[in-house]
């Protein structure tokens, strides 16, 4: 094995060891944030409005506002008006990526177009759903406050987690958009399990 094999082998060895490290509080806070979750989407339940939000509103916000929907719309007590937005490129079709992984999954985001997080939308919304919690602190400073709890999806996952961000697969590979859309139909699925415990 050559030295600069060795040293790559290495270096691999080191990022994966920081990423385990840098995500280490997310991993031992979850069980905290999702009872955390789950307590204050119950607080405020029911809601006539949802907004989910990512970067830009192309790949994960419109696909967990179709499994919200299409979830919501088999439960007799959730009414909501359900929308997705993000904070950059208005207009903006999906990527053949994402597409592709919604009909894996029967959801056809065909005709979604990007739309920005306005600070109309939010405050007009009753719960704002997140990606991450940058997401979180930029619905905060675009929407002036907003009177909708903020929850971050990734908190309701049931599942042990990695990371509390959703993984943002713009420009990866296919195999990234089935991850992040697997983990965004668990926890849309505690989501709605929590607002309407049935």
């Amino acid at each position: 094995m050559s030295g600069a094999t060795i040293a790559n082998a290495a270096l691999r060895t080191l990022r994966a060891v920081a990423r385990r490290v840098r995500y280490l509080p997310d991993r031992m806070l979850h069980r905290r944030r999702n009872e955390r979750a789950r307590e204050m989407v119950r607080r405020f339940a029911p809601f006539r409005s949802v907004v989910f939000l990512c970067y830009g509103n192309v790949c994960r916000s419109p696909f967990a506002a179709a499994v919200f929907d299409r979830l919501a719309r088999q439960s007799p007590r959730i009414k909501a008006t359900v929308s997705s937005a993000g904070f950059v490129g208005p207009g903006r079709q999906s990527p053949p990526e994402a597409l592709a992984a919604g009909l894996r999954r029967s959801y056809k985001l065909d005709d979604h177009r990007s739309q920005l997080a306005t600070p109309t939308l939010l405050r007009g919304a009753d719960l704002i759903v997140v990606m991450s919690a940058e997401q979180a602190r930029a619905a905060y400073l675009t929407g002036g406050a907003p009177r909708a709890p903020i929850v971050a999806l990734g908190d309701f996952d049931p599942a042990p987690i990695d990371r509390r961000t959703i993984l943002d697969p713009w420009g990866m590979s296919s195999s990234a958009f089935d991850q992040s859309y697997d983990r965004i139909e668990r926890c849309i699925r505690e989501l709605v399990a929590a607002i309407d415990p049935g």
